[in-house]
Order: structure tokens, then sequence, then C-alpha cells
């Protein structure tokens, strides 16, 4: 909680420089899928004006977390809900290959 709470009050403490320096998508995307624990304060500033400036980006992250949640039997209505997301293209990848990755995810080899 103490963590929460210390991002939080980083996050609100923006500043227009701060949100300046990084503009590009693929930026704050990269800075959302690292550990937030391990972010700047710059870093937590940009990836708490990104979730709020571009909810898309908050929606394709949590569709690549809930395919590395998702059990075999739970891909298709994963694919169907991410095939309408910025993750459109990696969820028509597995659809082409769906039998692939359900054999990948029960597989005890890809799951080390």
């Amino acid at each position: 909680m103490t963590q929460w709470v210390a991002r939080h009050r980083r996050a609100e403490a923006a500043d227009a420089g701060t949100l300046h320096r990084f503009r590009s998508a693929r930026t704050i995307a990269n800075l959302m899928a690292i550990g937030r624990d391990t972010l700047t304060r710059a870093e937590t500033v940009i990836v708490a004006a990104g979730k709020t400036g571009v909810p898309l980006l908050v929606e394709a992250r949590e569709s690549i977390d809930g395919f590395h949640r998702k059990a075999a039997t739970d891909l298709d209505p994963w694919v169907k809900q991410a095939s309408r997301s910025l993750v459109a293209s990696f969820a028509n990848g597995v659809s082409r290959d769906i039998a692939a990755v359900r054999a990948a995810i029960v597989s005890p080899w890809s799951n080390c």
C-alpha cells in the first residue's frame, strides 16, 4: 500500500515539462509493460498521463495481461475481445494458429 501511495503522489506531481519529454506511444506502452516499482519519478508521471490520455493503451495492456492468465479452454472469448482492440493483429495471429497456442499453454515446457 505504501508503494502505491508513493507512486500515486509522484504521478499527481506531473508538470508540463516532464510530459513533453516522452511523446511516443511506444515509449508509454513500454513503460506500462515494465514493473511499476522500477519506474523513475518522470516515468511514473508519463505512465499516469498515458493512462489518463490514452485509455486504449490501458485496454491493450489489460488484454495482453489477460492472455498471459488464460487457460487453453478460455482462448476463444479472449481472441474475440482482443480482436477489437489495439492488439488485434496479435489476436488474429493467435486465432490463425490457435491449436498451437493451446498446445503451448498446456505444455510443461512452455510454462517454466
